[in-house]
């Protein structure tokens, strides 16, 4: 497939020769949500997440989108800036994250926006990534959605649920709100999480943490970069690090080399992970 890149074919077998030999009752899947699961461009036009939803089309107070699209303005250059430490933007995402997650509170983000949000036309799965929720559901093996999205926990909950494709084996592991009576939000619950502190302890610390501690078999489905830290090579895990990387590649590909195991390009299919998949568990 020319939208699939491998950077070293033969470790890449060995990995999966693993996974085959283990097969399935060791394996796990993680995964991004928005621009992993769901296609970053939907009628040509760039959709970034669930929450560039209620932005684009408008659903909370007048001031919400100019608002947001400055924080996002003055944050991502830092965000992606090559020069800047991790730990230096973990502490810049974190005011980032905190001051959009006060613009929603203060924009009367209500639970009924929510609901809009995932049933508008912009918000869609990549070609045969269905397929793939079926087969973990049909073998039972957990998927595990650990996002850092705005529209955290509740948005990927409902989209699933009204696409009938939430299954037991599905553990969400996002920002979650407190709301009042009406449905309004009113606060975050902590820790938050952002685009650089998706961890492995944030999975270990989880209430679902028992379902996969002895599944030591990972493969891993990120669309940035940093992602790759949140799991880590070892002597009792075997993980294949898979890279959607929807635009920037020629400035990304030695970054991708030094950290996944397969770039695919382009607003790709999940056709490879689906074949992949099925090899491992056939």
């Amino acid at each position: 497939m020319e939208n699939v890149i491998i950077v070293d074919q033969i470790s890449l077998d060995q990995k999966i020769q693993k996974m085959i030999n283990d097969w399935k009752n060791k394996l796990h899947v993680v995964s991004d949500f928005d621009k992993t699961m769901t296609k970053a461009f939907v009628g040509w036009k760039y959709r970034s997440s669930l929450l560039a939803v209620l932005r684009d089309e408008k659903y909370l107070t007048p001031d919400y989108s100019a608002k947001a699209q400055a924080l996002f303005d003055h944050y991502h250059p830092m965000e992606i800036d090559p020069n800047i430490s991790i730990q230096e933007k973990k502490l810049l995402m974190m005011e980032w994250w905190t001051k959009h997650f006060e613009l929603l509170l203060n924009s009367w983000l209500n639970k009924k926006d929510v609901q809009k949000a995932v049933q508008s036309t912009s918000i869609e799965f990549r070609d045969y990534l269905t397929n793939i929720l079926d087969m973990l559901d049909i073998h039972q093996i957990p998927l595990i959605i650990l996002s850092a999205s705005w529209l955290w926990y509740d948005g990927i909950h409902r989209y699933l649920k009204s696409i009938k494709k939430l299954y037991e084996n599905t553990y969400i592991l996002s920002n979650t709100f407190q709301r009042d009576r009406d449905g309004n939000a009113v606060d975050i619950h902590q820790p938050i999480i952002h685009s650089f502190n998706k961890e492995e302890s944030l999975i270990e610390n989880s209430p679902f943490y028992g379902k996969i501690k002895n599944r030591n078999n990972i493969i891993l489905l990120w669309d940035s970069p940093w992602d790759s830290y949140m799991a880590h090579d070892s002597d009792n895990k075997t993980i294949i690090k898979i890279w959607f990387l929807n635009d920037n590649i020629d400035q990304n590909l030695e970054l991708f080399k030094k950290h996944f195991d397969i770039l695919i390009t382009g607003d790709w299919s999940m056709k490879y992970v689906y074949d992949l998949l099925r090899n491992i568990i056939k």
